[in-house]
């Protein structure tokens, strides 16, 4: 997406418009991606034993609070017994597989889709590496 924000920033587009870009490219893709969304929670539900979607609350480009809808990729904090669980005992191999793919990330179309996030603005982190990137 940063190939993406960076086209849009070059064109010197305006707010109205990314926007709209924004939400056309979402709804597309949640359209799209619906079947791959159902079978990754049915999955995730499976593996996880608890809800396949979670949310943290998370702050905006514009300071408004709002929750980040991720696939969860990792099981309850505690086993059977009430013993406190590592990071990576909570881990499955499928969660590892759907975190790296960036696959728990699809949740979050609904936030660019309600205007939480955005797909063509850049991020902080994102703005931060695309000062040190290669001249243009």
């Amino acid at each position: 997406m940063l190939y993406l924000s960076r086209i849009a920033h070059k064109a010197g587009m305006p707010a109205s418009t990314l926007r709209l870009l924004d939400v056309a490219v979402s709804a597309m893709l949640i359209v799209v991606a619906t079947p791959l969304m159902v079978l990754l929670a049915a999955l995730v539900a499976l593996d996880t034993s608890a809800a396949p979607v979670y949310w943290r609350q998370r702050t905006n480009a514009h300071g408004n609070a709002y929750r980040r809808y991720e696939f969860r990729t990792m099981r309850p904090p505690h086993d059977d017994h009430g013993h406190r669980l590592t990071d990576a005992q909570r881990t499955s191999w499928f969660g590892r597989l759907v975190r790296k793919s960036e696959l728990a990330q699809l949740p979050q179309l609904f936030n660019v889709l309600a205007g939480d996030l955005s797909l063509t603005a850049l991020s902080g982190s994102k703005r931060v590496l695309a000062n040190y990137g290669p001249p243009d």
